[in-house]
């Protein structure tokens, strides 16, 4: 066995001594393009350059015989092309840079330093089987210059973002088997992989000298949109709640429906949050109001946009059944009808506001229908929760507070002296809670508190005017001297200037049309059962605000 292996080294000494000036042939030094000076991949050990073997290609191009400095003079990238101009076009507007702000970078000498090492690098063996390839089929590498994707997302979105945003409005579509949100003035993006490539094309042509590149802007396919993808989500409706306006004056109707249509039709995304308040304000006339009843504390004023409350309210309770995060609701000063107690949540001046957060894991929509009557308000979204799994809600009554006994009076010169009059009755207080509970499969599993609400009592508020009403009875002596004529014409002894009686008369009462009307009694009447006794009581005011301010 050793004798075998003996004769077998021997053999192979014998072939490399016969193939080493052939291999020698191929070998070339390369020259470091930094230093100018030969790499040591580049040169041999005898010190001479190493040449590139033939039939390797770069390319496409047959770099055999070049040495590294002529190879990376072709393929490479000086540090001029940094500084080339690129235009990138759009009808957003047109955005320019340079190469070297996209981060141009070039993998030449990489791909040249593998060429040369080709058959020249190694023990003996190991050029002996390269050169036994590059004789059975060439050797293909690739020089290519690139771009950084994320440079040119940065650059092109920071000069076009603004352009590319577009309205984000969203609509409803209820016309098919499921719901759909359909987006108008849709926002665009850049496909950034996508436009950095059609550079890279250009700058890697084999003519290309190092000049201007103008590329047009790839924008994001549709159905690679991110955010499409999300809003393809919103298809179940996850809670809804209607209240009646039925009732109200026309000022507080277009109020409702006003602040209404500005919070319909919002998306959010996981993680946004909406304030009912930045969505209808602001509560001016100048925005659409008109004045209505609205609760001043325990006062009712009129006030732009009474009835807004209304609107937060009925959305509370959808969010509440869509399970949305309430980040912040508040409670009105006084009860109000249209809701059962603590259902209710109030708006005032930007102090008192609903806020609510998507805390789910896809986008979800709002919508608000109104009739003139009804107003209702759905939360769209993907439904998250098990089919056996259902909720309820329940308001409870837990205290009552009197109003004070003693009326509250102010003084009003406009009534007569000695005169009073009640301006407001006396309002009862009240506390309640909202609760929530969870079923699955029928059986009660689990009961929330969702708040705690505290509505104002209120004393009789009665005007008074408390100068000493005037005396009708005059002093007799101030009769004495000569009597005045009587309305009539006649003195005061009864008689005419001439000295006789006159003649007795009725006074004839009239109508208009100077005829006598029939005698009438009083038409006494109660109130209409179909309208209201009193006046819609409107939504509400600050009742810890730092100024009293109209809640609607």
């Amino acid at each position: 066995m050793k004798r075998f292996k003996n004769v077998m080294s021997a053999i192979l000494a014998m072939t490399l001594v016969v193939a080493a000036p052939g291999l020698r042939s191929f070998a070339a030094p390369v020259t470091d393009i930094t230093s100018g000076t030969p790499s040591d991949a580049a040169v041999s050990a005898d010190g001479e350059e190493k040449i590139i073997m033939d039939n390797i290609y770069i390319n496409d191009i047959n770099v055999g015989g070049m040495t590294a400095a002529e190879a990376e003079a072709k393929f490479g990238v000086d540090a001029s092309a940094t500084s080339a101009m690129v235009t990138f076009t759009s009808d957003y507007g047109d955005v320019e840079t340079t190469l070297g702000e996209l981060g141009l970078s070039n993998n030449a000498d990489e791909v040249v330093e593998e060429a040369v090492n080709y058959g020249n690098h190694g023990n003996v063996l190991e050029r002996y089987r390269d050169l036994e390839t590059l004789k059975a089929s060439p050797v293909k590498l690739e020089s290519k210059s690139t771009i950084s994707v994320d440079a040119l997302d940065y650059i092109v979105e920071g000069k076009l973002g603004t352009e590319m945003e577009g309205l984000n409005q969203y609509s409803l579509d209820k016309s098919g088997e499921q719901v759909k949100v359909v987006v108008e003035g849709q926002s665009v993006s850049i496909d950034a992989s996508k436009t950095a490539a059609e550079v890279e094309n250009q700058i890697n042509k084999e003519d290309y000298a190092g000049g201007a590149v103008k590329v047009a802007v790839v924008l994001a396919d549709d159905s690679q949109n991110e955010k499409l993808a999300q809003i393809a989500r919103i298809k179940d409706c996850l809670g809804t709640y209607t209240t009646s306006y039925a009732s109200s004056g026309s000022a507080r109707k277009n109020n409702v429906q006003r602040a209404a249509s500005l919070v319909d039709g919002h998306v959010l995304f996981p993680g946004e949050q909406i304030s009912v308040y930045n969505c209808i304000a602001p509560i001016e006339v100048s925005n659409g109001y008109e004045l209505a009843h609205a609760y001043v504390g325990t006062e009712v004023v009129d006030a732009a946009g009474g009835g807004v409350c209304q609107v937060a309210t009925t959305l509370y309770n959808a969010a509440l059944r869509a399970e949305l995060e309430i980040v912040q609701r508040n409670c009105h000063s006084l009860r109000v009808s249209y809701v059962p107690i603590s259902a209710d949540a109030a708006i005032a001046g930007g102090v008192l506001d609903l806020k609510l957060r998507n805390n789910l894991d896809a986008p979800i929509y709002i919508e608000a229908c109104y009739d003139g009557a009804n107003l209702s308000f759905s939360v769209y979204g993907e439904e998250y929760r098990p089919s056996n799994r259902t909720i309820e809600f329940e308001s409870i009554q837990t205290g009552v507070v009197n109003p004070p006994s003693e009326p509250i009076y102010t003084e009003d010169k406009t009534l007569e002296p000695g005169t009073e009059q009640v301006t407001a009755a006396a309002v009862t207080g009240y506390t309640g809670e909202l609760w929530k509970y969870v079923y699955e499969d029928g059986v009660k599993v689990d009961s929330i508190k969702i708040n705690s609400s505290k509505y104002q009592a209120s004393a009789q508020k009665i005007s008074i005017n408390s100068d000493p009403a005037e005396e009708d009875n005059a002093d007799e002596d101030d009769n004495q001297g000569e009597a005045p004529a009587n309305p009539d014409g006649t003195t005061p002894d009864g008689t005419t200037p001439d000295g006789t009686t006159p003649a007795a008369t009725t006074p004839a009462a009239t109508t208009p049309d100077g005829t006598t009307p029939a005698a009438t009694t009083p038409d006494v009447t109660t109130p209409d059962a179909n309208v209201p006794a009193a006046t819609e009581a409107p939504t509400e005011a600050p009742t810890e605000a730092p100024a009293p301010q109209p809640t609607e």
